[in-house]
């Protein structure tokens, strides 16, 4: 009965031995107890492996670019200086009464007396198509080219055009104030003309080739100041 007990005893030793061999390293020991006759085995408890995260690093975006405008993007504004020259062609796009435009604007074949207090039988009307001119202007200076002959006459005006859009009353040029600069009243931005014809016959009507319109800003243009020290400047300062 003693060798039995004590066969039974070396099985158990050598099969917790034999555990032990094979076990994973890192896990407790298994607790064995033996009461009375019983062997018990405990089993292993594994450690659950933690896995940590990293967290997510924002993507930095670089910031849109500041561009500054320079002293040459100022000067470069719409100005009042312009210079308009018209001829037959342009003269086709205005308003005609008793008048025609074949290379020059002269009288019509309309040979109806004139019915206002006159030396002259036969009058016409030319009035321009209105021009607008980028800027405001305040001096005019007006011309034409053409032929008047003896016997007859031509009235030739213009008005201009207020920003806020009232047309001022006609001023008339005559033949000593062409090519003389007119100082306006008011600034404008647009201008028309108009030419008006009389004579005694079609045959002696003025002949007008082309008319020159030059409008002119005198207002002194402002002069950019210096940059001020403590002025954003537009060159990027190196990051720290």
């Amino acid at each position: 009965m003693k060798k039995f007990f004590v066969i039974i005893l070396v099985a158990g030793i050598a099969a917790s031995c034999l555990y032990f061999l094979k076990r994973p390293p890192g896990l407790p020991k298994p607790e064995v107890t033996l009461p009375g006759n019983e062997v018990q085995h405990v089993a292993p408890v594994l450690k659950e492996k933690r896995t940590v995260s990293q967290p997510e690093i924002p993507k930095l975006e670089a910031a849109p670019a500041v561009v500054l405008a320079t002293q040459g993007d100022a000067g470069q504004k719409e100005t009042g200086d312009k210079t308009i020259i018209h001829t037959s062609t342009d003269f086709a796009k205005g308003q005609f009464d008793n008048t025609a435009v074949d290379g020059s604007i002269h009288l019509g074949n309309d040979t109806t007396p004139t019915t206002f207090q006159s030396k002259f039988k036969l009058f016409g009307l030319f009035h321009s198509l209105p021009e607008d001119i980028p800027a405001t202007f305040d001096m005019v200076t007006p011309s034409y080219k053409g032929t008047i002959p003896e016997g007859s006459a031509l009235e030739f005006s213009f008005r201009t055009r207020s920003p806020e859009g009232n047309w001022s009353t006609w001023t008339e040029i005559d033949a000593e104030s062409l090519g003389k600069p007119v100082m306006l009243d008011a600034p404008a931005l647009s201008l028309q003309y108009k030419l008006t014809f009389f004579a005694n016959d079609s045959a002696s009507s003025p002949q007008i080739t082309s008319v020159t319109m030059e409008t002119r800003n005198t207002v002194p243009k402002a002069v950019p100041l210096a940059q001020d020290s403590n002025s954003v400047s537009s060159e990027p300062k190196p990051s720290q």
